[in-house]
């Protein structure tokens, strides 16, 4: 597409456009096509007052928005900081408490290891003291076995003796 009519004449510039327009008006107002009443003069008034106070306070006007969109910006920037930086110290937050986690972990898994060696020694300890216990119960039953074979022995031996002298003496 090629420019368009207000791009190809310019029509834009308000040095073109508002004299086109006075001289549009004029004409016609001079033959009759349009009479200039009492709105139509307020209209004009308006008109010229938003395009003096565009074309004067423009600027200004801009230049105090500019301001106030860059303080929004400014405000914008430093909350996102601030979010990101809280995101970061969370972030940290959570890296610790992972690393205390793991921490305990390693500590519940040395303090299980520690309690199945204990367990293991306690069984051991156990059975070590019950085997002395029945050790020693079978120690006592052999020697009062062999106390009471002997004085089974030396009974039977008199009494054979005896036995034997009444057999012979009798």
């Amino acid at each position: 597409l090629g420019p368009s009519m207000v791009e190809k004449f310019q029509l834009n510039d308000p040095t073109r456009y508002v004299p086109l327009t006075i001289a549009g008006f004029s004409i016609s107002s001079l033959t009759g096509l349009y009479h200039f009443d009492a709105e139509s003069q307020l209209l004009a008034l308006w008109v010229l007052f938003c395009g003096t106070v565009y074309s004067r306070g423009g600027p200004i006007i801009a230049e105090m928005l500019d301001e106030m969109s860059d303080a929004v910006l400014k405000e914008h920037k430093a909350a996102e900081e601030a979010e990101i930086e809280a995101v970061r110290v969370t972030m940290e937050a959570h890296q610790r408490q992972t690393a205390v986690f793991k921490d305990i972990q390693e500590l519940f898994d040395a303090q299980k290891s520690v309690m199945d060696k204990l367990v293991e020694t306690s069984d051991a300890r156990l059975a070590h003291g019950v085997r002395d216990t029945f050790i020693k119960k079978l120690n006592t039953l052999v020697s009062l076995d062999s106390k009471t074979s002997e004085t089974s022995r030396k009974i039977l031996i008199e009494k054979a003796t005896e036995s034997v002298k009444n057999a012979y003496l009798a």
